[in-house]
């Protein structure tokens, strides 16, 4: 603690704890907690939560109960005089709430920084004591804007008559000191003077002249501490009658005459309002409250460069657009997988909420799914039967890759000559044979109208076309693969959707372009152009800039993705092919089965980017895998260890899987689009506004990502990541009310990657561990009613990095 003496300072005491300790809450100091680093317990009577790094808690009221610091925690802690916070505080039913545990839709960073400014303040050799002063009201002012709210024991009764009790809480705030009566009051809600008064005997537990006198009352008290005036004045500036009636009032809420608080007040000023408590020196706290100013990249002049605002004014229109397929294709991977019971489950569940087109996979034809009978030229097919019997059940159409792609497919990290093993490579023909007994005996036991609608993508080796000096003799035998595969297919089912190649976009577009050529000049049916679409690009070795094969991989530019669908695009517009249809049949951040962005928030803000920017110019869009248990080898122990999928294998859904599921919740029709949100109708003057915060790491990431751990590295990919504020405007509304629904997801709200790392990131987990995990790792929610003005409905809204935010706005006269 660092003692300070000063007349006219609202600051009790200050004290920066960095010790793992226990305090005592029992006092009556109007005290402000706020954890810059680990973890804080509180315990009052049957209450009990723990603040992290980050949160901050407001204590109004009497205590009783222990704060426990944890090992390697800084706690700040600031405490004013019970009378300076008092007399601000707003009139009965309001009072100031402030507890990030338990209330997260709010934004904490300006309140934060203010109590850390004053305490820096504090902490100085020579305080100034006007800044003091006027940064502690500027803590009330933001306390009054931002964090005042109906008791709790009001609200749950009058649910519904918030709106009127803040309009009643208004208009007597501007009026106290005018003779205002009942009647004034009921006319100015358009009611009778009986409901008036019923209204407040119910809401208030109080008549309206006490209330409006209890109004007066905190309005005096401030003349009383801080002006000259006489108590005459003071009572009849404030409304009341006259002198008897001041009085009377004051001595019913304070127990003393006026005269005799403004004596005892001034007394009060005149002595240390500072207790003798030990913590850090004086210039040790400073230098630390620097430190975490940094470390927790507050709004302020420190870090003003961080923080982002944005006004966004959205227009309610007529639309025909209806919502696209933006995420259409559900990608397994080998779908030798799907047999296990695990992944049955899994299957269904994605499905029942996410409602994919397409289910895309590969190794149809491999000997552990369709093996030939001995001595016979037949197939057993049970495999497939009972895969695609399953998957017909759940509504999704069989999208097939051909091609003999090994399942361990992934970019190494260190050149792009070595994307897998070469003695993983296999022939095209392998098993090539069972293409047609397959198909025939799928028209057999489904029926040619049903197996038609499918879709066959033919593989090509991207393995092979990085090597510039055999691309000839790589596309003429990928060419001719093609079209034994068409020509199988087309003439069993004529109308089946046929395409390829999937194309790398990390390549050269002169591969594709010259396979578009190919295509063309020997007349081959081609019903789409499949691609891969992944935001790496190579970078050629210093040392070894002559051959080929030998180009480093780093992570593009923040546009590459969107630069190469418009190339995509091009390359298909200068072909001769006509009217022909993109499909990026896998896209995603990395396609390492062992990057923790994967389990982050970041990889959810990355699919809404994706998607969003490019679901004008293409088909449809196949996440790269759906499930951790396609990449969960033997080496994995841990519940997480950054595998591609939308769920982990413990069923656990991550941040991706609900980029998802808020696209699903928005179908309806396109309004607005822009960076960074969409904006559609779900329903008849119902809306749905999404809101992603997209942050793109260094290019270097991949050359340097295994310096950190596992768990923490992705946050020094982000330096000085500030919160991106939005000031929301949605004109041409037709409704007065509205629920608007807030629904996110972001680092401290539902990351199974944060979540597990509070958690010690240990690798085994018990039944209840994981279930535990299920049921906190969904999207944060909060629900607020406003009123509309001149047709328009105005909020505000602050995003983390790689927040991802649905926010419903229905009529409250639909529900």
């Amino acid at each position: 603690m660092n003692n300070k003496t000063e007349n006219a300072l609202p600051i009790l005491e200050v004290q920066l704890i960095t010790v793992q300790k226990t305090i005592d809450l029992n006092h009556t100091n109007k005290t402000f907690f706020v954890v810059l680093e680990g973890k804080f317990e509180l315990s009052q009577e049957t209450d009990r939560f723990i603040l992290k790094t980050g949160d901050v808690y407001f204590m109004s009221h009497l205590a009783s109960g222990k704060g426990s610091i944890y090992a390697k925690s800084s706690v700040l802690i600031v405490s004013f005089a019970p009378e300076f916070i008092s007399q601000h505080m707003p009139a009965y039913p309001f009072q100031f709430v402030v507890n990030s545990y338990r209330y997260t839709d709010k934004y904490y960073g300006n309140l934060i920084r203010q109590l850390m400014d004053i305490s820096c303040q504090f902490f100085t050799d020579v305080p100034d004591h006007y800044l003091i002063m006027s940064l502690s009201y500027g803590l009330l002012h933001e306390l009054d804007k931002n964090f005042t709210v109906i008791t709790e024991e009001t609200m749950a009764s009058s649910d519904k008559n918030s709106d009127r009790i803040r309009a009643i809480a208004s208009y007597v705030n501007k009026s106290y000191s005018l003779n205002i009566t009942q009647s004034d009051m009921a006319q100015h809600l358009y009611v009778s003077p009986q409901h008036c008064s019923r209204f407040f005997r119910q809401h208030f537990q109080m008549t309206f002249l006490e209330y409006l006198n209890y109004v007066r009352l905190q309005h005096a008290l401030d003349q009383l501490q801080y002006s000259d005036l006489s108590i005459t004045q003071i009572a009849f500036q404030n409304g009341f009658p006259n002198l008897y009636s001041f009085n009377r009032v004051f001595r019913q809420y304070k127990h003393t005459t006026p005269n005799d608080y403004r004596k005892k007040y001034i007394a009060s000023q005149k002595t240390s309002l500072v207790s003798e408590i030990q913590t850090q020196d004086s210039d040790t706290s400073l230098q630390s409250l620097k430190h975490y100013e940094q470390l927790l990249t507050l709004p302020g002049t420190i870090m003003e460069d961080a923080a982002q605002h944005k006004a966004l004014e959205l227009n309610i229109t007529n639309s025909s657009r209806t919502y696209p397929t933006w995420g259409s294709i559900l990608n397994i991977g080998l779908i030798s997988d799907c047999l296990m019971y695990q992944f049955h489950m899994q299957l269904a569940d994605l499905q029942s909420q996410l409602h994919f087109q397409y289910i895309r996979f590969h190794g149809i034809l491999d000997d552990t799914v369709i093996s030939q009978i001995p001595h016979t030229n037949k197939y057993n097919f049970q495999s497939v039967d009972t895969l695609f019997d399953y998957f017909l059940e759940l509504g999704l159409t069989p999208f097939i890759e051909i091609g003999t792609k090994p399942k361990k497919l992934s970019f190494a990290l260190s050149n792009i000559g070595s994307f897998m093993d070469k003695d993983e490579y296999l022939p095209y023909s392998l098993n090539l044979e069972k293409l047609r007994p397959l198909i025939k005996h799928c028209i057999h036991r489904y029926g040619i109208d049903v197996v038609e609608k499918w879709y066959f993508e033919i593989w090509m080796d991207f393995d092979q076309y990085f090597i510039t000096e055999q691309l000839e003799d790589t596309l003429n035998l990928y060419i001719s693969h093609y079209a034994g595969c068409m020509e199988t297919i087309k003439a069993l089912l004529p109308k089946a959707h046929v395409g390829g190649p999937g194309f790398n976009t990390v390549a050269p577009f002169s591969v594709l372009d010259q396979f578009l050529k190919k295509i063309a000049a020997q007349n081959l049916q081609l019903d789409f152009i499949s691609a891969y679409l992944y935001p790496y690009e190579s970078r050629k070795d210093a040392a070894n800039k002559r051959r080929e094969g030998d180009e480093t991989i780093i992570i593009g530019s923040e546009q590459i993705i969107r630069k190469r669908v418009k190339r995509l695009i091009s390359a298909l517009h200068r072909s001769s092919i006509p009217n022909k249809k993109i499909f990026i049949t896998e896209y995603h951040f990395s396609v390492s089965p062992r990057n923790h962005m994967n389990d982050s928030c970041f990889q959810a803000a990355f699919i809404l980017k994706t998607l969003l920017e490019n679901e004008d110019s293409i088909s449809c869009f196949g996440f790269y895998r759906a499930f951790d248990i396609s990449s969960n080898y033997r080496d994995v122990v841990a519940p997480l260890f950054g595998g591609s999928g939308l769920i982990t294998k413990d069923s656990i859904k991550k941040p991706s899987y609900y980029a998802y599921h808020f696209l699903n919740s928005i179908k309806g029709k396109l309004l607005e689009k822009g960076q960074g949100y969409l904006l559609t109708q779900i329903r008849e003057n119902s809306y749905a506004l999404l809101l992603y915060y997209y942050l793109h790491p260094d290019s270097e990431y991949l050359l340097h990502i295994k310096d950190y751990p596992l768990i923490t590295y992705s946050d020094h990919f982000f330096p000085n990541a500030g919160e991106l504020s939005y000031h929301i405007t949605i004109n041409n509304l037709n409704g007065f009310q509205y629920l608007v629904r807030h629904q996110f997801l972001n680092k401290f709200h539902g990351s199974i990657l944060d979540e597990w790392a509070s958690m010690n990131s240990t690798s085994h987990l018990s039944g209840s561990d994981v279930l535990y995990l299920k049921n906190i790792c969904v999207p944060h929610q909060s629900i607020s009613i406003l009123e509309t003005n001149d047709q328009s409905l105005s909020f505000s809204v602050n995003l983390m990095p790689h927040e991802i935010r649905l926010i419903e706005i229905t009529p409250v006269s639909d529900i």
